[in-house]
């Protein structure tokens, strides 16, 4: 018996680093989309740290599959990321100025507008179109009109004639689940669903199922598992031995 306790001590522990490196997060909607065990994500317009992210389709239902966009989403308990790219055969600057955030079964939209160096809003920027080619950081997300918040964004154009055959734009931006959570008055733990959609994208949303506290469920679910195996391997040696 103390050799199988052992056994599950070991196992646990291993269960519990693993859900500390590696965090366990809730099951995605059926188009949702997750990434378990991401760090390091930067906004920074560089966004080969998305690849091994699921993506979900965003598209009004185009016959051609070249027509659709993809997002990508993951909280880290700290913060919502959102990546989106668009099609190659998009030829109009993304509308990142309408994204809207779900959590539970409230809502409120997030434009992402310029931003001056002191934070404030700068109407001048050209938002709805003529961004110039290159990556614009000079950007921030707003929680209804116009809350502030800890916030960070990356968005770039890759041909700003918006040419059929060249890439299309490409977004990534961070928001604090602090000021999630206080915007919306709950509590982190509350949270079963965030969801981000964008109407000038497509009709889909891309979710994020579960609460940003899932990672320590998920550590706790893997010690019961690991302790249930090995209590029942254990009450079938002894039923063996003892017949």
């Amino acid at each position: 018996m103390m050799k199988t306790l052992k056994k599950v001590f070991m196992l646990t522990s291993v269960l519990v680093l693993a859900g500390m490196v590696f965090p366990s997060v809730s099951q995605a909607k059926k188009d949702g989309a997750l990434k378990v065990g991401s760090e390091g994500i930067e906004i920074d317009g560089y966004y080969d740290d998305w690849k091994d992210f699921p993506s979900t389709d965003m598209t009004y239902y185009s016959n051609n599959k070249l027509c659709v966009n993809k997002g990508s989403i993951y909280c880290d308990g700290d913060y919502l990321y959102v990546h989106v790219k668009m099609n190659d055969l998009y030829t109009s600057q993304m509308g990142f100025h309408s994204f809207v955030l779900k959590v539970n079964d409230k809502e409120t939209t997030i434009p992402i507008l310029g931003v001056n160096q002191d934070g404030s809003i700068d109407w001048s920027a050209p938002i709805y179109g003529g961004m110039s080619e290159g990556t614009h950081t000079n950007l921030a997300v707003f929680l209804g009109y116009y809350t502030s918040c800890d916030s960070s964004v990356a968005f770039t154009v890759y041909d700003k004639d918006h040419k059929a055959d060249t890439e299309g734009d490409e977004i990534e931006f961070r928001i604090s689940m602090k000021d999630i959570t206080k915007y919306f008055g709950v509590e982190a733990d509350s949270i079963d669903t965030i969801a981000i959609k964008n109407p000038n994208i497509g009709g889909e949303s891309i979710i994020y199922a579960g609460s940003p506290t899932a990672p320590i469920a998920g550590a706790t679910a893997g010690f019961l598992f690991v302790a249930a195996v090995a209590g029942t391997r254990e009450y079938k040696k002894r039923r063996k031995n003892a017949s």
